[in-house]
């Protein structure tokens, strides 16, 4: 998704490698359906302007839902069209 990011863990070795391994699992699953620069992600076919109806996976909804909720309380200042 083109940003730097750190995990810190507490716990017992094991507790914390599972929870790493789950933690890297998420971020790979997102970075498949969120990233720009994916030619085969979900947004990435929304961005190339597909005509008709576009089905996409509810956390990209949520996300964007939520990009174009910044877009209107920052008056366009923050804009996901970009």
């Amino acid at each position: 998704m083109g940003a730097p990011f750190s995990i810190t863990a507490y716990g017992t070795k094991a507790a914390c490698l599972q929870g790493m391994q789950a933690t890297f699992s998420e971020i790979e699953r997102l970075e498949d359906i969120l990233s720009r620069f994916k030619e085969d992600s979900p947004l990435s076919r929304l961005n190339r302007g597909q005509s008709g109806c576009v089905v996409v996976p509810n956390d990209l909804l949520r996300v964007l839902d939520e990009a174009f909720q910044y877009e209107k309380m920052s008056g366009g200042a923050f804009s996901p069209r970009a």
